[in-house]
């Protein structure tokens, strides 16, 4: 068996033509396809419990259209969009790893956008629908429902309010995403979006920390608890922020000698071979905040007819270990 051959379901981490974009493509199609699979099970069970509604539970025709009407539409969407994405990483561009790396990110980041505008106005859809056929159909006034829904005013703006925020987000990430620049190695390219991500994941909590002190104060929570909690989401702000920050000081870049390294051999010593591709079983790495390293980073084994010499070739990330991104394991395995 040839093991440089790489037409296995996933990627053979021992051939020189795998890549950690096409770990990334075959995982994307691999989990698409399950994804459609369970939506597609949901559909049936949809179909399916339509005439159950009508026969055994007594709904009435329109009202059980409305429950199951729109929970169709939305799986219908949803199972367009699985399909799409799957499609769209199936079909990778070529170019350089941070090229397609990029096209990855730019594509999950899309289609997410995508997808939180189908459930914000499904869920407008379906809260009118459930309003409108409940009065009709338990002969509830409608300014009754809406005195017994009075007090639970400020989790519904609450809840609208977070889907658009997280709507905005995600327009910001895709926006910023398009614009990255690919003239990196792929671990600084990484690096990068990793950066991106945090940011992202910083604003959104200090935001939604913020609204969340704002609501238990409106609702008149005891000013002990708010101060406890408020504490607690300033510590986590801050260790996040101190992570960000020692994440971006990583220098990822392929540091080459500048001066040539010289080997000292015994008289008469030749070199036979050279391997390219080997980890120190023994090796141990820390990660403190985001960033680390590994220690025996030796990656290269020069054979010579007296001894084996452990050398290390300098490649993206090196021996650095960020935002538990093990960069020389990726280069034994991915970039070989």
């Amino acid at each position: 068996m040839d093991i440089s051959k790489d037409d296995s379901l996933l990627p053979n981490p021992l051939s020189d033509k795998s890549t950690i974009t096409g770990l990334y493509k075959k995982l994307g199609v691999l989990t698409g396809g399950l994804s459609l699979a369970l939506q597609i099970k949901k559909l049936i069970f949809l179909l399916i419990l339509f005439p159950v509604l009508v026969s055994v539970f007594k709904f009435l025709i329109p009202t059980a259209l409305a429950f199951i009407g729109t929970q169709l539409v939305a799986s219908l969407i949803s199972i367009y969009l699985t399909y799409a994405q799957t499609r769209a990483i199936a079909n990778i561009i070529s170019g350089s790893e941070t090229e397609r790396m990029k096209y990855l990110a730019v594509q999950g980041t899309y289609y997410e956008l995508l997808s939180i505008l189908a459930h914000a106005i499904f869920g407008v859809v379906w809260l009118y629908l459930f309003l409108h056929f409940f009065q009709s159909d338990t002969q509830v006034s409608l300014g009754m429902l809406r005195s017994a829904l009075s007090g639970f005013n400020v989790f519904i703006v609450a809840f609208v309010a977070f889907m658009l925020f997280d709507f905005f987000i995600q327009l910001v990430e895709f926006n910023l995403l398009k614009k990255f620049d690919t003239a990196y190695n792929i671990a600084e390219f990484t690096q990068r979006l990793q950066i991106l991500s945090q940011k992202i994941d910083l604003f959104r909590s200090g935001v939604l920390s913020v609204s969340l002190l704002f609501c238990f104060y409106v609702i008149r929570v005891p000013f002990l608890f708010i101060m406890i909690g408020g504490s607690v989401m300033t510590l986590f702000f801050l260790l996040s922020w101190i992570t960000l920050r020692r994440v971006a000081r990583v220098n990822l870049a392929v540091r080459t000698p500048t001066e040539p390294i010289f080997i000292s051999i015994v008289p008469g010593e030749k070199i036979i071979d050279a391997v390219f591709g080997i980890l120190n079983q023994k090796s141990w790495g820390y990660s403190f905040l985001g960033s680390g390293k590994f220690s025996k980073p030796e990656n290269a084994l020069l054979i010579t007819d007296h001894r084996m010499l452990f050398v290390q070739v300098p490649m993206p990330g090196g021996d650095k270990m960020v935002s538990g991104t093990v960069n020389m394991e990726d280069n034994f395995f991915w970039n070989r």
